[in-house]
């Protein structure tokens, strides 16, 4: 048996509300990398944002 999920269509203040926490999650995280470089001798980070 699947499983379907079916979603209500929000409201605009339910939207916005959502829209306001997405993008203050958006501040708050911070997005690296980690990639291997010969030249600096192992792993390094490399901030994204």
């Amino acid at each position: 048996m699947r499983i379907r999920y079916t979603f209500e269509k929000l409201t605009r203040e339910q939207r916005a509300a959502l829209e306001a926490i997405l993008l203050e999650e958006m501040e708050i995280q911070a997005w690296y990398t980690v990639t291997v470089s010969p030249l600096l001798g192992g792993e390094t980070l490399i901030w994204i944002q």
